[in-house]
């Protein structure tokens, strides 16, 4: 749906008070000698219209002219910028007593009539007696006088705004002197600000409000006054611990309706209380976990409320000690979140589209219910499709459906015929059709409506439009079926394969693609080694054949229309004649991944000239492509010259697509073996920089970090197994290591978190001033393309090629080991150990503190139970027994541990009591078990009692 303002709200009250004047009319044409409460019915309606239409040109010029200067002037009317003329409250109000009266007249539409005894039959059906129509008539003249109020108030605000100019421009001087003070004030507020920033930072950086923003500019001004003027939502706000649900159809516009919700919230809310709000995302998986959520509402307490905030910090100063943050369990922040709830009045919660979260819905829903059950002034307000899973689990909720209302959709619809360009010359009877056609029969379903608009968009003549009306589609399925059966009609191939490529790239894209990065994302083919301008689509054309199906948002990303088009590409059955776009995730995998390898290896970027050796080492490198044009005179268009939009996106996300990849392997293997020759090509180094600067990392534009790197390390890096043996076979050296990388045994363990070891800290990017320091927040197994089977597979191949465990990154002052422990894949460090790996005092302490309160303590337990003798020194013999003896369950292995340990000690001052206890209490515990071999505690056991 396109973004609709207030001015399109208006349009909307004009379409349909020039409907009212048009059937009363009528009705006068027909039926001669009709009262004359009826022509000042006319009269006083038209009248309202004309006010309307002043309204909305100027209403239209505001939204055109956002961003202008302050004031301005229309049609000789002043209208000041930054305040709309009117508030959607009254022109709702307005609203009703049009539709009332649209209602009724629509009951006894004269239609044309002719004969004495039809003419006095429809005079007797008028339906108004002299009081009703008197009513109306006060009603219509009351919104008049108030609208006519506001255009006056305008006029006289526009030259109170002229007089304020000069006032303003006398202010600057003194603005002036007050500057410097602010500065300085700034600046002390800026440690506490960074401070405040990280501790926001710590419990997510996921933002809602970019949702919010997005949402609520799709909505015309008066979206959702039906539900919040209703009386369920009014009991909702006045009550505590009050609960509330809306449930719609698929296509209903919940959404919308919640961001218009949330926006008058955010409007109406007091110092005493706060809100949170989040939209689950079937798009985001994190946007569907259940920990993501609890994180964003602790945020937007602790932004919104200085006493929510004091929790947060102490909650903070908890969990990060020595610079080290440990990551806190979700029972952590959801008593957290009680706290929270308890330092203010009203806590109010609401989470849109709960129906999105895939995986563990019915987890995540329990979770949100139960927060209102657990503190009593907590309220929800839940938005779903009305799922028997999720019904379930709501039960006892007030329930407002969606269906029960069409304000929205009429109002949409008005608006949309007064304001588009197709739409504005069509005769008043043939809107009248088309609002029959379309508003009642779509039962409450705003996607079904928005997707008959545009296919009414695209006809040309008033026949095509009635035939399209004539055969309408009453569901989205049978809606979705007839856009493709549009495009297939084209009998043009080409046509076919962009919407079956946009629709695979749009789907399932590791993030959101633009415009322009589409379009050169869908003009690659299997086997090209250079892109060529003409072979792309213009943006235009994507977007007018893929229409219906996928939308443009505010940000310029390229995202389906609704949730129902992947529900339906991903379901067309494999004998349906479109079966051709039939989306899914595991097969097109191999098209995405081989799209981007294709595109990177293109002889586009190919220009050896700017990758030489010296260039490289002194970090002058320039980035620079052969630069593909399209002449004139041979196409006769004018130049159109690659700008190269869709290299970012490659470069970053091609492993991803990679990683997932299950058919065809062979054919993306080829083009990885083509990327990641031996000798470095200029393609590999113009992705490698690509990568490496879109990092934090201090050295992340420093061309020698490029040139003394292998392909081999950032193979092990990303994790590709097949290629690491490959380059092996080819006689690269295993075990060099350089500076930033290390060895490619590091880069295997450690993937790209070694670029977020030593990250910029305020310094310009490359500089070399020394200010770096780790990052402590960055969770490399939280990538895209963290594969942890690809990766094991990866660290086994280096192992087995005798790969040594010593090559660390020079600045990383922490073990391999360490690392891998904190990474916490526990397949790898078990690995690592079977080869010899050893854990040093810190890697121990580490453990130690992980198996006490860490959140991470099965992980850790898990690992435990690989350790051997060989993977500690001697003289750590005693803390890694005792550690281990914590979760030994097998009485000869704890048995042997401490015999192995025993025999290494030399008993005495140097052993700790509580050491021996922990020991002995261990051996106690499965004392009957040892009775079968008691030479280990004859041989050992006197040294306790010594």
């Amino acid at each position: 749906m396109d973004p609709l303002s207030i001015a399109a709200s208006v349009a909307g009250l004009c379409t349909l008070a020039e409907s009212i004047v048009h059937r009363t009319r009528a009705y006068v044409r027909c039926v001669r000698g009709s009262e004359k409460e009826i022509a000042k019915l006319i009269r006083a309606t038209a009248q309202l219209y004309g006010i309307l239409e002043q309204i909305r040109l100027l209403e239209d010029g505001f939204d055109n002219d956002n961003g202008r200067e302050k004031g301005m002037v229309i049609g000789g009317v002043g209208m000041v910028r930054g305040v709309h003329l009117v508030k959607g409250e009254e022109l709702h109000e307005c609203e009703k007593t049009l539709r009332k009266l649209d209602a009724v007249l629509r009951k006894s539409d004269p239609g044309t009539v002719t004969g004495f005894v039809n003419v006095a039959r429809k005079k007797l059906e008028w339906p108004f007696n002299s009081k009703e129509v008197a009513e109306i008539l006060q009603d219509i003249e009351n919104h008049k006088s108030m609208l006519n109020l506001a255009l006056n108030a305008n006029e006289m605000a526009a030259i109170l705004s002229c007089l304020d100019t000069s006032t303003h421009i006398s202010q600057i001087v003194s603005q002036e002197q007050l500057a410097n003070e602010d500065f300085r004030t700034s600046q002390r507020k800026s440690a506490f600000s960074r401070r405040r920033q990280k501790i926001l930072d710590f419990m997510t950086t996921l933002d809602p409000r970019i949702d919010q923003t997005m949402y609520v500019q799709m909505k015309q001004d008066m979206t959702g006054l039906w539900f919040t003027e209703g009386d369920e939502f009014k009991a909702w706000m006045s009550k505590r611990n009050a609960t509330l649900w809306l449930s719609g159809i698929p296509g209903a516009g919940k959404t919308i309706l919640f961001s218009s919700v949330v926006d008058k919230l955010q409007r109406v809310m007091d110092a005493n209380s706060v809100m949170a709000y989040f939209y689950c995302d079937y798009r985001n998986p994190i946007k569907q976990d259940a920990t993501t959520i609890i994180r964003s509402l602790i945020r937007q307490f602790a932004e919104r409320n200085d006493l929510c905030f004091d929790k947060l910090e102490e909650f903070y100063e908890v969990h990060s000690s020595d610079d080290k943050i440990s990551l806190p369990t979700q029972k952590d922040l959801l008593i957290l979140l009680m706290d929270m709830s308890e330092d203010v009045e009203d806590a109010l919660i609401l989470i849109d589209a709960l129906d999105e979260c895939l995986t563990e819905r019915v987890t995540v829903i329990k979770l949100l219910r139960d927060l209102n059950i657990q503190s009593e002034k907590i309220k929800t307000l839940f938005a779903s499709r009305n799922e028997v899973d999720i019904s379930a689990q709501l039960q006892g909720y007030t329930t407002v459906s969606m269906a029960e209302n069409t304000s929205d959709i009429a109002r949409y619809v008005e608006s949309e015929l007064k304001v588009k360009d197709w739409a504005k010359d069509l005769s008043q009877t043939e809107k009248e059709a088309i609002k029959d056609s379309l508003i009642e029969p779509a039962g409450g379903m705003f996607r079904l409506v928005a997707c008959q608009l545009d296919a009414l968009a695209k006809c040309k003549t008033t026949a095509s439009r009635r035939k399209v009306l004539r055969t309408l589609p009453r569901d989205l399925s049978e809606t979705y079926y007839r856009i493709l059966k549009q495009i297939d009609s084209t009998d043009i191939a080409d046509n076919r394969l962009i919407v079956q490529r946009v629709l695979k790239w749009v789907t399932w894209a590791a993030t959101g693609l633009s415009l322009y990065e589409l379009q050169e994302a869908v003009a690659i083919n299997a086997g090209d080694e250079e892109l060529d301008p003409d072979v792309i689509t213009t943006e235009s054309d994507i977007l007018d054949l893929c229409s219906s199906l996928v939308r443009c948002n505010p940000s310029g990303i390229i995202e389906l229309a609704h949730a129902t088009v992947k529900e339906f590409l991903t379901t067309i059955p494999s004998k349906s004649e479109y079966y051709f776009y039939h989306v899914d995730e595991a097969s097109d995998m191999t098209a995405l991944a081989t799209t981007c390898l294709t595109y990177l290896c293109l002889d586009n970027f190919g220009e050896e000239k700017d990758w030489d050796s010296a260039s490289i080492i002194s970090g002058r490198t320039s980035i620079s492509f052969k630069t593909s044009v399209t002449s004139s005179e041979e196409s006769g268009m004018p130049d159109r010259v690659l700008q190269y939009h869709f290299l970012d996106h490659a470069a970053e996300n091609w492993d991803y697509y990679a990683g997932k990849v299950t058919e065809n392997w062979p054919q993306v293997l080829a083009l990885e073996k083509i990327l990641f020759a031996p000798t470095k090509a200029p393609q590999f180094l113009n992705w490698a920089r690509r990568r490496l600067e879109s990092t934090r990392h201090r050295r992340n534009r420093d061309g020698g970090l490029l040139a003394e790197s292998t392909t081999l390390q950032w193979a092990a890096l990303l994790g590709l197994p097949a290629i690491c043996q490959w380059l092996i076979d080819q006689g690269s050296d295993v075990n060099r290591a350089t500076v930033v990388l290390g060895s490619s045994l590091a880069c295997a363990v450690l993937g790209e978190s070694v670029f977020h070891q030593c990250i910029s800290n305020g310094s310009e990017p490359g500089s070399d001033d020394g200010s770096s320091d780790y990052d402590e927040g960055y969770n490399v197994k939280e990538s895209r393309a963290w594969h942890s089977e690809n990766r094991y597979k990866t660290i086994a191949a280096l192992l087995s090629w005798g790969a040594v465990m010593d090559g660390m990154p020079l600045e990383e002052t922490r073990s391999l080991m360490e690392l891998a422990l904190m990474i916490g894949e526990p397949s790898h460090v078990k690995l690592l150990l079977s080869h010899g790996a050893v854990l040093d005092t810190d890697c121990l302490a580490y453990l130690e503190n992980q198996c006490s309160d860490g959140p991470r303590k099965a992980e850790m337990q898990e690992i435990l139970s690989s350790v051997t003798k060989s993977n500690y020194a001697s003289i750590d013999a005693q803390k890694a027994t005792k550690l281990l003896l914590q979760f030994e369950t097998s009485s000869v292995q704890a048995a042997k541990l401490l015999a192995d340990t025993l025999g290494d000690l030399t008993m005495g001052e140097g052993t700790d009591v509580q050491d021996k206890n922990v020991a002995l209490r261990k051996v106690s515990e499965y004392g009957r078990r040892y009775s079968g071999n008691p030479r280990l505690l004859l041989l050992h056991g006197p040294r306790f009692f010594t």
